[in-house]
């Protein structure tokens, strides 16, 4: 907030039946560094996900999702 940045990273990460986060990465970054970070350090913290449902039968599942930073007054 200090340095007033803003920005979506797009990260992506594998968890597996448990929800536990077995892999991630940004696919796309934000042009910050510290922003790109943060984004996976929110996966880290959020580990481990909720269980993946009993309809999805694959061993692991691979998620997609946006990370946006905006400042709000």
């Amino acid at each position: 907030m200090r340095r007033n940045l803003t920005g979506e990273v797009a990260v992506s990460f594998r968890v597996d039946r448990q929800g536990n986060v077995l892999s991630q990465s940004i696919i796309n970054g934000s042009g910050y560094e510290i922003l790109d970070r943060e984004a996976l350090a929110t996966v880290t913290r959020a580990n481990p996900m909720p269980p993946v449902p009993a309809d999805i039968t694959s061993s692991t599942v691979i998620l997609n999702i946006p990370i946006r930073f905006e400042l709000t007054e």
